[in-house]
């Protein structure tokens, strides 16, 4: 059926999802649609075969014989009586039991059940609401008043302004520069090199999609243009890992918030890792030409209903608010869309893939898609070249230059396939851990209209001193998202929640983490992450959560509520008594792992550049200490989390490992 569970274990798994997702009795007075959308069961949708689908294609082969296990647990009386408190078969229970079976896990002490509850909570909830019919909607979005994509995103026949080189044959290829990676680094380096009359190869791992693919529908997109369909985990799946996969990386599908790097991280970066040139001038010039080129400015942040409610909420506690800039052009006129997270149907962002990406196609780049780093090639210990592999042919590219800019997952696991003889290499591991708060308001806010993320809080930005604590923005939230996020109290509170989806705004809470984690491969050499949160992030990730809570009840907010499972939302009527009191609950509901909501879009450090190898990966101009010829020119490089949304600093850093390895050619 799957190829993946044995019928027993697909009747067990079935069972999990009609649970969290059940047909109910709809509320008194609804109407045809949220009548429906009440009634409709996760069988309706066909969400156990999707789901154990998605696990197949996505889980580690670890995580996969560990759900399998599970299922066999709770599909044997005798084994199911520990684990849910009856002696009988899951699926053998009567609704009841099953429901407060899973709200038991959801909070249980023991850590495997928590990670078995979210394991199905968060793929059954995301798919509920985001898998497509075939007229490319979801039935569910009538009752929640999520209209879908503006009609006409993708549909251009417009010719795309880059032609990927195809490889139909095992293929050797000469060049002066490879590049692997094409987002905000690896994008930078080619469109610096290319421009320079160097000859430069770019390979990417994604597919080729552009404005004529953009069709806004967000299971589609998560599918194409994100990294395991935006199912990445860390190895204990605590923490979410939002990452592009995709021609011009990340760039291509983030959030468009383009902060340049503070003073403070320069500093930090200059005085402890021993870098030069990043507190002066040079390294300013570097961010005012990569702002220029992507046109960063503050013109077209207007807030949407989500940024008013943070910016007003901030003015009437005295916090800092402030604009965020953007890297749009023309994002306004028309009215911003808000589906830019899935790829800007319009144009108006402009991402590496329409800067520096096409200035370097422009140039004579030549750019494979679909393309597998398999490792660098060395001789005589100097980088000469990438094996790689497109579909079932290989490919060999020869070079005087390797640039590894992957990112921060697959960078380090490309250096590691290649044996680069560094301990270093995916140690330091930051994810800026993130959370979310909602507040549900009386008008609508319909999170996903308009532009996507205006707004930002520094108030708690530095809780330690030393510019360590978290930031507070709003991200562009739609169903499938939202679903899979939300807490899961039971079954008709989650649904009626859902209901209510437009009248809800989330402020996100980013933490500028000083702990860290590490990035390993497996037996088949795949990326493999591991991170726990420390205990000072902890403490100032808390600190943000209430934050967010009270700027979200000061900005009117009839219910606040956070991601805890097992925690209840609040009114707050005006009454800040009882406001203190839940908030000491949320502070007793801590930061338990699969307990609490945490997500990462940025990652960074894992090839760490530094003044001395013995606590790097690289040098300060990015090139490898033990290979000669090799550099690394993205968000692996940095030697500390940025604190701040890190595409501008990432370009940056790659405009200027750019510029010395003009010199080396």
């Amino acid at each position: 059926m799957t190829h993946f569970l044995t019928d027993p274990q697909f009747e067990t798994l079935k069972a999990l999802c009609d649970t969290l997702l059940p047909s109910l009795d709809p509320p008194p007075g609804a109407d045809e649609n949220v009548a429906a959308y009440f009634k409709r069961s996760a069988a309706d949708l066909d969400i156990a075969r999707r789901l154990a689908a998605t696990l197949r294609d996505y889980a580690t082969p670890e995580s996969q014989k560990q759900f399998r296990q599970l299922l066999d647990l709770l599909n044997a009386p005798l084994s199911a009586g520990p684990l849910t408190g009856h002696f009988r078969r899951f699926a053998d229970l009567p609704f009841e039991a099953r429901e407060k079976v899973l709200q038991s896990w959801a909070v249980s002490p023991i850590g495997l059940l928590r990670q078995g509850f979210q394991g199905v909570k968060r793929l059954a909830h995301s798919l509920y609401f985001s898998v497509l019919d075939e007229n490319g909607s979801n039935p569910n979005w009538a009752a929640i008043h999520y209209p879908g994509p503006p009609p006409g995103f993708g549909a251009s026949n417009k010719p795309k302004p880059i032609q990927p080189r195809p490889v139909t044959q095992d293929t050797t290829l000469n060049c002066d520069v490879v590049i692997v990676g094409s987002g905000a680094g690896g994008g930078v380096v080619a469109g610096v090199l290319a421009q320079a009359g160097h000859h430069v190869i770019v390979l990417e791992k994604g597919g080729y999609h552009a404005e004529t693919d953009f069709t806004g529908r967000e299971y589609e997109a998560f599918e194409r243009m994100y990294e395991k369909a935006g199912n990445l985990t860390t190895e204990d799946i605590g923490l979410v890992v939002l990452a592009g996969s995709t021609l011009g990386g990340g760039a291509t599908i983030n959030w468009a918030a383009s902060f340049r790097t503070p003073d403070y991280v320069l500093d930090e970066w200059e005085t402890q890792y021993h870098l030069t040139g990043f507190t002066g001038p040079e390294f300013q010039q570097a961010l005012d030409i990569v702002c220029a080129r992507e046109h960063v400015d503050t013109d077209e942040s207007q807030p949407n209903p989500q940024n008013q409610a943070l910016f007003d909420g901030c003015q009437k506690l005295g916090y800092h608010v402030g604009p965020i800039p953007r890297n749009v052009n023309g994002c306004g006129s028309p009215p911003a869309c808000g589906w830019c997270g899935f790829g800007c149907p319009t144009g108006a962002k402009q991402s590496v893939l329409k800067t520096w990406l096409q200035d370097a196609a422009d140039a004579g780049a030549e750019i494979v898609t679909d393309c597998h780093a398999d490792k660098v090639l060395t001789e005589n210990g100097k980088a000469v070249g990438v094996a790689a592999t497109v579909g079932k042919f290989s490919l060999t590219v020869k070079a005087r230059i390797v640039v590894a800019a992957a990112g921060a997952i697959h960078s380090p696991a490309l250096l590691l396939r290649s044996s680069i003889p560094n301990p270093n290499i995916g140690l330091n591991l930051r994810l800026h851990p993130t959370t979310a708060i909602r507040g549900e308001f009386e008008s609508l806010v319909e999170t996903w209209r308009g532009v996507m993320m205006s707004v930002y809080s520094d108030q708690l930005g530095n809780q330690d001193g030393e510019h360590y604590g978290v930031k507070i923005e709003t991200p562009p939230a739609h169903p499938g998202l939202l679903g899979f996020a939300l807490p899961w109290l039971s079954a008709r509170h989650y649904k009626t929640l859902m209901s209510r989806l437009a009248n809800q705004a989330a402020f996100i809470v980013l933490t500028r983490d000083k702990g860290s984690g590490r990035v390993t491969v497996d037996s088949s050499g795949r990326p493999r992450l591991r991170y726990h949160l420390s205990s000072l992030d902890a403490k100032h990730l808390q600190a943000g959560i209430e934050a967010g809570l009270r700027i979200a009840a000061a900005a009117g907010a009839v219910e606040i509520g956070t991601l805890h499972s097992g925690l209840p939302e609040f009114r707050p009527n005006g009454d800040s008594d009882a406001l203190e009191n839940y908030l000491r609950r949320v502070r007793g509901a801590g930061t338990t792992l699969n307990k609490l909501g945490l997500f990462s879009a940025h990652q960074m450090g894992t090839c760490r550049m530094g003044g001395e190898r013995a606590y790097s990966v690289v040098d300060h101009t990015g090139q490898s200490w033990e290979a000669p010829n090799l550099f690394v020119a993205d968000a692996s490089a940095f030697p500390t989390s940025s604190g701040v949304n890190p595409m501008i600093t990432i370009q940056a850093i790659a405009y200027r490992t750019a510029q010395y390895i003009k010199t080396r050619l």
